[in-house]
């Protein structure tokens, strides 16, 4: 399980402004940790649309191609029909920042990401796991001009506006 927020509006050309405007939620995860910057082909990948800020509100059910249901407060905002990965939102109480948990039945690495269309090129992500062995946990704030692996946006000219609040892994689920 993995928590981390980042700034609705971080002013990197890199990351997108997170507005109350409907955007596609991509997730993806592996059974293996990330190395650096560097990690494994996605395993699992799943998208849906989210209006992060809709009315006002501070979270929303994101409406799946396979569609589930789920109720507040604690069941998960976002859900793959199998359940096996879950991620919760909520726009902090300063109305600035979007703080979200994403959790998935691995060991590996966790990815979400944000774009206009729901594919992964031109997506903002974010990608962290929990290394094995140290317990350590690493986040990502990526850029995906392709369908290859996202690249950090510390490379590409921007900077790493994600703050990791907590992680960790347990039980065959980071």
């Amino acid at each position: 399980t993995i928590s981390f927020r980042r700034l609705l509006d971080t002013g990197d050309a890199k990351d997108f402004v997170i507005s109350a405007s409907p955007m596609f939620l991509l997730w993806a995860y592996n059974p293996s940790d990330g190395n650096g910057n560097s990690y494994s082909k996605h395993t699992s990948v799943g998208v849906g649309q989210v209006s992060f800020l809709s009315g006002g509100s501070t979270a929303s059910t994101v409406q799946l191609t396979a569609p589930t249901t789920l109720s507040p407060p604690r069941a998960p905002d976002h859900t793959n029909a199998a359940g096996n990965f879950r991620l919760w939102y909520n726009v902090s109480a300063s109305g600035d920042k979007l703080e979200l948990t994403m959790e998935a039945d691995t060991t590996g690495y966790l990815s979400v990401g944000f774009n206009i269309f729901p594919v992964m090129v031109g997506a903002d992500t974010i990608t962290c796991w929990a290394d094995d062995s140290s317990g350590v946990v690493q986040c990502i704030d990526e850029w995906s001009p392709d369908y290859l692996q996202p690249r950090a946006d510390t490379s590409l000219g921007g900077q790493n506006n994600v703050v990791l609040v907590s992680g960790w892994q347990e039980g065959g689920t980071t």
